[in-house]
């Protein structure tokens, strides 16, 4: 379909921009500015041009088809997200728009407008376009190991590499370590989900889960802890309380804090020596100073899309500060380009994803719940929803944005009002013998699903809709005995 075409060119491009363009990852240069190559400017051209002509083929093929589509309000919160920079642009005093702002609204749009697949396709889709980022990442370290491997040009020339458990640390293909451990996280959470799961998915588990850990990312590794932990059964169901008492959450808790434990020990001392990193968090907090403070400058509409543009960045921060392209916090990205203005659009798309998230978490047996703690905690280092070019940090949008259409959409999601004649009879089989009133409360969600007859286990239920549906009337204490 539509949708899952554009979920391929927004995932594959990437792999093109970093396998056709330079891999020297500089952190100090003589004037701070890094002149893109013409490969890089081909290529990137090339990509941005593939998604743009595969959006706009998918709206102007959808226009003629007058269908019911759902989960509008999501598209809705969305776009309004994606146009908070785009209204800074024009409207604020440092400029800033350019045509790339509107890669997002139309990617998004391209996804409403388009049919759509079920759940089981959309999870297909998404894992074999993420095998090309653990795959090609593993391979591309074993064939080209100082090419996938992290480094660092210092002034004198000379390369220097990371190296925390005494493995290298790779990018793969995947600009930097954080986003390839990101990546790496929410494919092993979908390779584990259960949906379309087809023979071998532990081979794919597996590289995933060796990229997380080469990637030596520690955001990978929280967020791939979580999200498996939201794959849990016990999370799918509609009462989340009891699930936190139950027996995998103590156990869970109880393995995560001794992993925890035995880290600090082993790793305490390095971490908290003069020279380490740990104080600035890997040297965030002066990224994150840098975005408050252009927040406080300009509350209402922020300093504008050019923010971490090299020429600004130097002269904020003095040179020797290129890897600074993002607020590595995605709520101080969008207070420090948008203002006010896009922290209420975060506040309100962060809103709509949980609703979806609440909504779509039993039909996709926990996929799109554990997806999204991912996302959300990658956007705690890093800011995943930037507007500014199809990259590896996009990815994430198309994904989760069409597991949410196809959750909302798919047919075991959908519950139909029954009629008064049936709700009267319900009532009445709910009630004591006797007239004496009903037994309990019914809440209203579990009221639909015996309706709808959404819990296929409950076979009482079934019974007592046979009842109600024969020709012979039935009385109230019948049909309390039946249930």
């Amino acid at each position: 379909t539509g949708a899952l075409a554009v979920l391929w060119v927004v995932g594959i491009g990437p792999i093109l921009l970093a396998v056709l363009s330079p891999r020297s990852y500089a952190v100090t240069f003589t004037n701070d500015q890094v002149a893109a190559s013409s490969v890089d400017t081909v290529v990137g051209q090339f990509v941005t041009f593939s998604a743009w002509a595969v959006c706009l083929a998918v709206v102007l093929v959808e226009l003629g088809r007058h269908e019911r589509r759902s989960g509008r309000f999501l598209i809705v919160t969305a776009v309004l997200f994606y146009a908070a920079p785009i209204v800074s642009g024009l409207l604020g005093d440092n400029g800033g728009f350019s045509r790339n702002l509107f890669i997002a609204p139309a990617v998004l749009l391209a996804l409403y407008m388009a049919p759509r697949p079920s759940v089981e396709q959309v999870l297909n889709s998404a894992r074999r376009v993420l095998r090309f980022y653990t795959w090609g990442s593993l391979i591309a370290l074993a064939v080209a190991s100082t090419w996938a491997t992290y480094r660092i040009l210092m002034s004198d020339g000379t390369y220097l590499t990371r190296n925390y458990f005494g493995l290298p640390q790779i990018i793969g293909v995947v600009p930097y370590p954080d986003g390839l451990g990101g990546i790496a996280a929410g494919a092993l959470v979908l390779e584990v989900a259960s949906i379309g799961r087809k023979r071998g998915w532990q081979f794919h588990a597996g590289a995933a889960a060796s990229v997380v850990i080469l990637a030596e990312s520690r955001t990978g590794l929280i967020a791939a802890l979580i999200g498996l932990l939201f794959l849990s059964a016990k999370l799918r169901r509609r009462g989340v309380k009891s699930s936190v008492r139950s027996r995998f959450g103590v156990v869970a808790l109880l393995g995560l804090l001794t992993l925890l434990i035995a880290f600090v020990q082993q790793y305490a001392p390095a971490m908290l020596s003069l020279d380490s990193q740990l104080g600035t968090v890997n040297g965030r907090t002066v990224v994150w100073q840098y975005a408050f403070d252009e927040f406080r400058h300009n509350p209402i509409l922020g300093y504008g899309p050019t923010i971490f543009s090299p020429a600004y960045r130097a002269l904020k921060l003095g040179p020797g500060q290129a890897w600074i392209g993002q607020a590595h916090n995605q709520m101080l990205q969008s207070m420090s380009e948008s203002g006010i203005l896009g922290l209420l659009g975060l506040a309100f798309l962060v809103g709509a994803l949980l609703l979806c998230a609440s909504r779509t978490r039993v039909v996709t047996l926990g996929a799109s719940t554990a997806f999204l703690a991912v996302l959300f905690i990658r956007m705690s280092t890093d800011s995943l929803l930037d507007n500014r070019a199809v990259d590896s940090e996009f990815l994430v949008v198309p994904i989760i944005i069409l597991l949410f259409l196809s959750g909302w959409s798919d047919p075991q999601n959908r519950t139909e009002v029954p009629d008064v004649p049936v709700l009267t009879s319900i009532s009445l089989a709910l009630s004591r013998p006797g007239g004496q009133g009903p037994r309990r409360a019914i809440p209203h969600w579990l009221f639909q699903r015996q309706v709808a007859g959404y819990d296929r286990s409950a076979k009482h239920e079934a019974a007592s809709l046979s009842v109600l549906s024969s020709d012979q009337p039935a009385s109230a204490h019948t049909l309390g005995r039946t249930r």
